[in-house]
């Protein structure tokens, strides 16, 4: 084997050797480039749980709310009627009639603005 013909096969072991690391290097990128998309992605996923489990607290709460709302509701009504005043609620529209005058007050609950909101026109 001559000086040409080592020299040659050197240069093309070379050039193996550099194609394999070039695709090595290309792996290691892209396995680097998925383990970072990975852990964006659970970090995310651990956040967006927090959030789920925080609306679901928040959820539980409101119902617990409205429950005491309607029992409080329901007391004022029975109050109420032990005075005279029958109570009828529907959807929207309110209903009081007074049982000793006979008289009978109807609001729409869309009508009455919240304590503090301004009144419409």
């Amino acid at each position: 084997m001559s000086f040409a013909d080592l020299s040659m096969l050197v240069s093309i072991i070379m050039g193996i050797v550099g194609v394999i690391a070039l695709l090595g290097s290309i792996v290691v990128f892209l396995g680097s480039r998925n383990k970072a998309t990975g852990e964006a992605q659970a970090r995310l996923i651990e956040t967006l749980n927090g959030q789920i489990a925080a609306q679901e607290r928040q959820i539980h709460e409101l119902q617990r709310e409205v429950t005491r709302s309607n029992q409080v509701n329901e007391l004022i009504i029975k109050a109420l009627s032990s005075l005279g005043l029958k109570i009828t609620i529907d959807g929207t529209m309110v209903s009081v009639r007074n049982s000793s005058t006979g008289a009978t007050l109807f609001a729409d609950a869309h009508d009455v603005s919240a304590p503090g909101e301004p009144t419409a026109p």
